[in-house]
């Protein structure tokens, strides 16, 4: 029979040295891993998963990935707006701290020997920061407590003043968890002391 193992086959022009296979034989023959040894066509190149749309409040993570494969291990280029971004060439491309400049589409470029590909785009979002909050505010022997709130992932500065024109930077923490506490030690050196919050990228 033929070797879709149910068409019939015309026997009368065979040559002689022919032999007739059985239909077992027929679909061990089907399987190219039984006829080429265990070599099969190396696979082309493909991308199985696509970077997803991202959508954060200034100052916080955002990250795209992408996933691909091929015969020969590919190459990434990562694109914002279609201009490649230096040194984003991996699978993954990570903003520690996106800004409002970073609002964009972004794809990547996938390649090897085999050829090209270029990923869906993704688009970023980035919304204004979250203004902090302050609550839980407290004096207790002779130190201010306060606790903080607001985004997780940009860090955080307690700014202090006695004329709310010059300010001085206190107290700094990177990307904490919120609500954070914190408690100022110098209160009693103060009659007058005003208190403020900044959030923004990573700190110098």
């Amino acid at each position: 029979m033929a070797l879709d193992g149910v068409s019939p086959t015309d026997f009368l022009q065979r040559a002689a040295f022919s032999q007739q296979i059985s239909a077992s034989q027929t679909l061990q023959v089907r399987n190219l891993t039984n006829v080429l040894a265990g070599w099969l066509p190396p696979p082309a190149l493909n991308i199985s998963g696509q970077p997803s749309n991202q959508v954060v409040n200034a100052f916080q993570p955002a990250a795209f990935a992408i996933t691909a494969s091929g015969v020969f291990a590919p190459n990434y280029q990562w694109r914002k707006d279609g201009v490649n971004i230096s040194g984003a060439m991996t699978a993954t491309l990570s903003l520690p701290h996106a800004h409002l400049a970073d609002a964009a589409g972004y794809d990547c470029v996938v390649s090897n020997v085999n050829g090209v590909l270029v990923s869906s785009v993704a688009t970023l979002t980035v919304n204004a920061p979250t203004q902090p909050s302050v609550t839980a505010v407290a004096l207790s022997g002779g130190q201010l407590a306060l606790t903080i709130a607001g985004d997780i992932g940009p860090d955080y500065a307690v700014q202090a003043s006695t004329n709310l024109v010059d300010w001085q930077t206190i107290f700094t923490t990177n990307s904490p968890a919120t609500p954070f506490n914190f408690a100022d030690p110098d209160t009693s050196l103060f009659s007058v002391r005003f208190y403020r919050i900044a959030v923004g990228p990573p700190l110098p």
